[in-house]
């Protein structure tokens, strides 16, 4: 019986001697790779199309996997997602190894019989235990290697995740530097792809009832009845409603109250057509919310909303605001997130058109502040809003 030693195989056109498989020799100095029977040779290069396939199947299941590491770190908001974030990771795991056992098969196998015995530079496979246990040897060090990576790489992750969500603020966010001024938005909502566009036919019923549906959807929240069962109607009006503490339900801030009837004629409760069948429309304007946004730098002034007619002057007889001169009490601000006031509702100012002539007119609705920027070229809707309004008898 030869005694065998271990040594390594060098890939026979390297310099630096770089060891490709571990290989034995025996007492009479042959290697071989443990075969009993055959003696295979294969020859490998820096460039096979093995290793440019092994590279990108390894790279494809990395993203992959750093994919469903992040949908891992969600597990603490949805264990659903997150059990399946992990599914996905273990069967991109099992894909990689199976495609890399299947091409070292073929690689071995179509590289049989490409050198002769006298040829230096092959690799000779025999007097072991068979191909079949090489591939089974490699398959199972792969799979040892990318457990032992993806275990690193997620805990690496689910620590960082950890860190960054401790030292987080839930109710405030941690930079606000890139939005100074609210948006201003127009109900009905009819945005285009490129202008808001209110067109309807006051005596096609069709026409409008799209519009006054609309609007009774968006006033649903404000009814009275629902405002008194989460939000409050003491307060200060006139004054910013500041808060130190969590004197709300289930430790949140409180929120003043904004009722529909606030909304005179706007409110759909006396015409529930918003005005729509007489030519009269309503349109109402919010103001998005920024926490910890004050409207008028502390100075007491209270904000109101103010429409210009663009183009189309003579097709409006006169406006109306509601509440009166489109004002938003000062109460409602500043904002504390979503979090700290769930119960919040924004202000709205309703405005009325009494369309006559043509009827046709580009308007402009802007939210007057002190510190409410209007003229971003970048945002259209940054401080103001610009719609068309048609109408046709």
């Amino acid at each position: 019986m030869h005694k065998q030693q271990r040594s390594i195989f060098y890939h026979p056109q390297s310099s630096h001697r770089t060891p490709l498989l571990p290989i034995s020799t025996n007492s009479n100095g042959a290697e071989h790779l443990f075969n009993d029977t055959e003696t295979t040779r294969v020859t490998t290069t820096h460039l096979s199309p093995f290793n440019i396939l092994l590279w990108s199947i390894t790279m494809a299941t990395r993203t992959i996997s750093a994919t469903a590491t992040v949908a891992v770190a969600e597990v603490r908001r949805s264990v659903a997602f997150g059990c399946l974030a992990a599914l996905l990771a273990v069967a991109a795991l099992t894909l990689c190894v199976t495609l890399q056992a299947l091409v070292l098969c073929h690689f071995l196998d179509t590289h049989r019989e490409e050198y002769s015995m006298e040829d230096k530079s092959i690799i000779e496979l025999g007097a072991g235990t068979g191909l079949v246990s090489i591939v089974t040897a490699l398959l199972v060090y792969i799979s040892l290697y990318y457990v032992a990576f993806y275990v690193v790489m997620t805990s690496l992750f689910a620590l960082a995740i950890y860190v960054l969500m401790s030292t987080l603020n839930p109710y405030t966010p941690d930079y606000q530097d890139r939005l100074t001024s609210p948006g201003v938005m127009v109900w009905p909502d009819t945005y285009g792809e490129e202008d808001v566009e209110i067109s309807f036919n006051s005596s096609d019923r069709k026409s409008w009832s799209r519009m006054s549906n609309c609007l009774k959807d968006f006033l649903q929240p404000y009814n009275k009845s629902q405002q008194l069962q989460v939000n409050i109607q003491d307060c200060k009006w006139g004054t910013y409603f500041f808060q130190k503490d969590f004197e709300g339900p289930d430790h949140t801030k409180q929120s003043c109250v904004f009722y529909r009837s606030m909304l005179g004629n706007c409110s759909g409760m006396s015409d529930p057509t918003f005005g729509y069948s007489d030519g009269t429309p309503c349109v109402i304007i919010k103001m998005n919310r920024i926490i910890n946004f004050l409207p008028d730098n502390r100075s007491g002034k209270t904000p109101y909303v103010n429409c210009t007619l663009l183009e189309g002057s003579d097709s409006v007889s006169h406006i109306e605001y509601f509440p009166a001169n489109g004002t938003m009490d000062l109460a409602y601000f500043p904002y504390y997130g979503k979090k700290a006031q769930p119960t919040y509702m924004n202000p709205l100012v309703a405005v009325k058109f009494h369309l006559k002539g043509r009827r046709e007119a580009k308007v402009q609705c802007r939210v007057v502040a002190n510190n409410i920027a209007y003229e971003n070229f970048h945002d259209p809707y940054e401080g103001k809003v610009i719609f068309y309004l048609r109408a046709s008898a």
